[in-house]
């Protein structure tokens, strides 16, 4: 008995920020065409086919996903303060412990960050006793200047379990939505389409937040003095 769980697909909502220190069309301009392509899809599978129709992914030129952007700032930039904030937002969407941050401090330089994390059951499939489900790593890359930050994410590839044993790796490209296996059951293509689609959306929402999170965290350092107040 196969039995695929639903999995909720991460909806990408436009950019939009108070205070717009902080600016990048290309990161507005990658949701928009997402949202576009996400609308009135009868199934997953039927999004994941248009997905790769369009071209609507982003891989290097090792196959792997990868997200890359220039976030531009208005002011000057006090590095040590937005590689603090940075750190508070790694550890806010990914929730690690205060030894963990400090691990990555240490491994870090004062103009760039560089962290992993994990994605855990993007999509997942019951097949009797055993869960069969699809993980990754994701790896973020931050390099600071003084008037602008540069974002890349990357994802090597998806690692598919079955239980608690790892059986094999697939890069985004060989994923049945690119690549139609005859020997896949119906359960099989949507486990497929479902972990290509959240990975691909997990992937790209990460830049969209971290702009969001500039925002709304940094602010320039304030020249008002109590004689011009």
């Amino acid at each position: 008995m196969k039995k695929l769980f639903a999995f909720i697909v991460l909806s990408l909502l436009s950019i939009g920020c108070f205070a717009e220190q902080f600016s990048c069309d290309k990161i507005g301009e990658t949701i928009t065409r997402w949202n576009q392509i996400k609308q009135d899809q009868p199934s997953d599978v039927v999004w994941a086919k248009a997905i790769v129709d369009s071209t609507a992914y982003r891989v290097n030129e090792k196959g792997e996903i990868e997200y890359e952007y220039v976030i531009k700032s208005t002011d000057t930039l006090d590095l040590p303060k937005l590689k603090d904030i940075t750190l508070d937002f790694l550890q806010y969407y990914f929730n690690f412990t205060s030894t963990i941050r400090a691990n990555v401090v240490q491994g870090s330089t004062d103009k760039s960050i560089f962290f992993q994390g994990h994605f855990n059951k993007l999509a997942y499939l019951q097949v009797f006793l055993l869960l069969n489900y699809f993980n990754a790593d994701i790896f973020f890359d931050f390099k600071f200047k003084e008037d602008r930050v540069k974002i890349k994410v990357t994802v090597p590839y998806l690692t598919y379990h079955i239980g608690d044993k790892y059986t094999s790796k697939y890069p985004l490209l060989s994923l049945d939505p690119f690549h139609h296996y005859k020997d896949f059951s119906k359960n099989d293509r949507d486990l497929h389409a479902r972990a290509m689609i959240n990975v691909l959306a997990k992937t790209m929402s990460y830049p969209a937040y971290y702009l969001t999170w500039l925002n709304e965290h940094y602010a320039p350092k304030s020249t008002d003095t109590e004689d011009d107040w």
